[in-house]
């Protein structure tokens, strides 16, 4: 969908350190994995030039987090349009990895890479209700940006993958849209409906 092996395109770029999903993925994917480090001396910033250009017109996808995880460091939207110019300009998709956005402190806002002009046709931005709404476990997510690459998404993604049930999942886009009583009234409903796995994720929590 997005690698294409014929035509070149056959690496994904991650950061080390970085959260270990994205080059996991790439692997079962079939494809050539690099690694940008991250370090203390760039603010936990890649340098993208450390990769000469024969090796990013390889690169089909280049993976970025900030908020980051495991460093927590953050990236200013100066640096996210700089990384928006270098996917333009080495034709990949730019996933930007997004789930701590609003775990932040002293007032900062983290910028979004939607921000950029010109983003949404070569940037793809993961959120998560995981860590805003501690909802880890719910596996809810989404992806906003490139509607090719939604497009290329919503193709590889299977109803036999491990998704939200549809009362749950209407809780979960009310909550993030505000409507904290119309969240409760679906959450009960699963209480209501499943009793016995709400008991078990419950102790779960606790333990």
């Amino acid at each position: 969908y997005v690698l294409d092996p014929g035509a070149g395109k056959d690496t994904v770029v991650v950061t080390s350190p970085g959260y270990p999903i994205p080059e996991r993925g790439a692997r079962f994917a079939g494809a050539r994995v690099l690694a940008l480090p991250l370090a203390a001396e760039r603010g936990f910033l890649p340098d993208l030039d450390a990769l000469d250009r024969a090796e990013w017109d390889r690169v089909a996808l280049l993976w970025l987090n900030y908020p980051n995880n495991p460093t927590a460091a953050t990236a200013d939207l100066e640096f996210l349009t700089q990384a928006v110019a270098f996917a333009r300009e080495h034709d990949l998709l730019l996933c930007y990895d997004n789930p701590y956005c609003d775990v932040l402190f002293d007032g900062y806002v983290a910028p979004s890479i939607l921000q950029v002009p010109g983003a949404k046709d070569v940037a793809l931005e993961f959120n998560s209700l995981s860590k805003t709404y501690n909802m880890a476990g719910w596996r809810v997510g989404m992806a906003v940006g490139s509607a090719q690459a939604v497009e290329a998404l919503g193709q590889a993604i299977s109803l036999k993958q491990d998704f939200a049930a549809a009362y749950t999942a209407r809780g979960d886009v009310r909550a993030s849209a505000g409507d904290y009583d119309g969240a409760v009234s679906d959450y009960s409903m699963a209480l209501e409906l499943y009793p016995d796995y709400a008991q078990a994720y419950y102790k779960r929590a606790l333990a």
